[in-house]
């Protein structure tokens, strides 16, 4: 299932995508949402002159939709038994309080919770990166991520002082140009996780999973990736936040530790063009 051209023919392949249904309905039906109204989502890729989205049909017809005819499991005519195990999100305003708190701020806190303003800002900038490729091979690796003490200081004075005007930087690491031959593998990333240390007693350190659907093609040179492999984000506020408020944000370089699923063999590989870290606030 891991490979874009033949997921289609696991039997699991259904039950994924079933549940991902599932998962859109329920948040329409139970957390009141709702599908985008604009044209150009409703009218598909096609209208804009781009892939037309094609569903087989039984013998050798073929049905060409648009979103706006599969828009609600009425227009189908199914429905699914229950959403009780779908989570149910916190609201971005409660999660900044929280946030707020954690970090000493409980008077900002208070302010936030009862409506105020609060400047979020879009301003995304560069705080660190690798300096070199890095292989992914057996079962972890670890690399140094450097800092720009310039950009650090910042993001550690957001932290240290914030306010409706000015809040806390959010922070992301992106992995960039992943490529290889592993489609089915799965890399978790950790941050500042101790050398020799088992992963599995430091999921507080855990950045995130991601899985890499599709690597094979993406990183085919003449290929629709052009061989520039997958990339992927991952926010790491509450890693840093808890680096900020053990006195640990203050240091040159953040290490990163990629583990695999599976240890990978030296004859396949998965490398990682670079590993970078952006701050987004004012």
């Amino acid at each position: 299932m891991g490979d874009c051209g033949l997921a289609a023919l696991d039997p699991i392949f259904y039950l994924h995508h079933a549940n991902i249904d599932r998962m859109w309905a329920g948040w329409n039906q139970v957390l009141g949402t709702a599908n985008p109204a604009d044209a150009t989502w409703l009218n598909g890729p096609g209208a804009c002159g781009d892939a037309v989205f094609v569903m087989p049909m039984p013998g050798p017809s073929t049905w060409v939709y648009t979103p706006q005819q599969v828009n609600s499991l009425s227009q189908l005519n199914y429905e699914y038994e229950s959403y009780d195990s779908l989570p149910k999100p916190e609201l971005p305003a409660v999660q900044l309080s929280e946030r707020l708190k954690r970090l000493g701020a409980a008077a900002v806190a208070e302010r936030v919770n009862a409506g105020a303003t609060v400047n979020t800002g879009g301003k995304v900038e560069l705080v660190g990166a690798s300096q070199e490729q890095v292989p992914v091979k057996g079962s972890s690796v670890r690399t140094s991520v450097r800092l720009d003490p310039a950009t650090r200081s910042k993001v550690a004075a957001t932290l240290a002082a914030p306010s409706e005007a000015a809040p806390p930087d959010r922070v992301f690491l992106r992995l960039e140009n992943v490529r290889g031959t592993q489609n089915a593998s799965v890399l978790s990333v950790f941050i500042d996780l101790p050398p020799d240390a088992d992963p599995n007693d430091h999921l507080e350190l855990l950045a995130g999973t991601v899985g890499l659907f599709g690597l094979r093609q993406a990183s085919v040179p003449d290929g629709s990736h052009g061989g520039q492999g997958l990339s992927f984000s991952l926010e790491i506020t509450k890693i840093v936040d808890a680096l900020h408020l053990s006195d640990r944000l203050n240091q040159d370089s953040l290490q990163v530790t990629v583990v695999p699923s599976d240890a990978l063999p030296d004859r396949a590989p998965i490398t990682i063009g670079r590993i970078s870290i952006f701050r987004k606030g004012n």
